[in-house]
């Protein structure tokens, strides 16, 4: 499942297949993945979706972003239904 949302979804890895279960991956597979990782026009588009991941992720958690309005949000809600069920507090 990481493997689909990382590769497929974010565009951020490339797919090494295991092959066999219990099988060792080939020396030549683990090279060659690693190269289109790190070399070339393929890498070039893997540090592209990176960054525009980070950044968004950058925006969420930054005062304002949508992570901060929905802790915000969930610590009001605790509030509230602490209120509601122990008045006074």
């Amino acid at each position: 499942m990481n493997c689909k949302f990382l590769v497929d979804v974010f565009g951020v890895g490339v797919r090494l297949w295991r092959g066999e279960p219990g099988k060792v991956v080939p020396r030549d597979d683990v090279e060659k993945c690693l190269l289109e990782a790190t070399v070339g026009e393929k890498a070039a588009e893997l540090k592209k979706n990176a960054l525009k991941w980070k950044k968004a992720a950058e925006a969420a958690v930054a005062e304002g972003g949508s992570s901060d309005r929905n802790i915000e949000e969930f610590v009001e809600e605790v509030r509230r239904r602490s209120r509601v069920t122990r008045p006074g507090f």
